[in-house]
């Protein structure tokens, strides 16, 4: 069992370098296929440039902010309280208007299916 105080989590780079993100939890510290679980933020006008994860889908519940979020040939308009799920294999990207807050969930997968 973990319990944590956001109070108690330092500020680190996010992987795509833009913003910062406070870990919740990683992959080597649960028994599951989460790799990941964080709260991340992102500065006004900022931009995490097109990827994708082969291994990985994502899941982001959006708290503050307003952001135009590109999944696939998609473009989402952002803002408190949305959700969204990327697959394994889309390319994904944000752009941000302003301080976008957003909790995101990794979870490893194979061929598109959890294993």
């Amino acid at each position: 069992m973990k319990v944590i105080n956001l109070n108690n989590i330092e500020a680190e780079p996010t992987s795509h370098f833009v913003g910062q993100k406070y870990v919740f939890i990683r992959e080597a510290e649960n028994f599951s296929k989460l790799t990941q679980a964080a709260l991340g933020i992102i500065t006004k006008e900022d931009i995490v440039l097109p990827h994708l994860h082969d291994t990985m889908d994502e899941y982001y519940y959006f708290l503050e902010g307003d952001a135009v979020f590109f999944l696939g040939k998609e473009r989402l308009t952002i803002e408190p309280n949305t959700f969204v799920y990327v697959p394994s294999g889309v390319i994904h990207f944000l752009t941000t208007e302003s301080i976008t807050k957003f909790f995101y969930f990794g979870i490893a997968v194979n061929n598109g299916k959890i294993f």
